[in-house]
């Protein structure tokens, strides 16, 4: 299992997170820890986002997906 690194909210560009609750998306890296953003709200759109990044573009992130909040 690869390692996991949780976003901070600082680091966070969008304030919708806190609001608590929501979604944990995981975004999984090639040759990088796995990025997980807590408190999503909206993980679709989320995850389109992400998908317009150059990190998905050159195939670094080799998957994506979400689950409700532990």
């Amino acid at each position: 299992m690869s390692k996991i690194l949780r976003v901070r909210p600082e680091w966070r560009t969008n304030k919708l997170h806190e609001r608590g609750n929501g979604y944990q998306v995981f975004v999984v890296y090639r040759n990088k820890p796995t990025k997980v953003y807590d408190n999503v709200q909206y993980p679709d759109g989320y995850i389109n986002k992400i998908k317009e990044s150059t990190d998905y573009q050159r195939d670094e992130i080799v998957d994506i997906y979400y689950k409700e909040q532990d």
